[in-house]
Formats: C-alpha cells, structure tokens, sequence
C-alpha cells in the first residue's frame, strides 16, 4: 500500500526486564500522537550514558519512521 512519511522518532529508556515493552510503547504513542498508522524501519540499539553520579548505564534506544497509509483499505 501507498503511504507518506510523516516522522522519524525515537524512544528510550533504561533496561530492566519490564522496561523494554515500556519503550516500545513510548515509541507507539509517539507515533499515533502525530496521525501514523505504522512505524516502518524499526530499529533497536543500545548506548552508553552516564549518571550524576558518574555511574555509566545502558539506554535501550528503539526508532523507526512514522507513516500514514494514503488509503483506508490498507489499515483492514
């Protein structure tokens, strides 16, 4: 099906046996916050940050790119 490309948008959070289905959500609601049907390029990685404390932490990064499906018929 046809479809535009509204965003690209990114989620992170920290790991944690819960928190991986928590960015994944985040990165849902983002994307239906702007009127997309789908996330399509779906990527997962991880990156290094650290705490005030000095600590260094993984961050779960999940993005992809938002689109909009230029007909109904492809959302059934």
């Amino acid at each position: 099906c046809p479809y535009d490309e509204i965003a690209a948008i990114t989620a992170e959070g920290t790991p944690a046996r819960s928190e991986e289905a928590e960015v994944l959500s985040a990165l849902k609601t983002k994307a239906r916050a702007i009127g997309a049907h789908a996330i399509v390029g779906y990527t997962q990685s991880n990156r290094a940050a650290s705490t005030a404390g000095g600590e260094s932490r993984d961050v779960h990064v999940r993005s992809g790119t938002a689109i909009r499906f230029r007909s109904d018929d492809c959302m059934k």
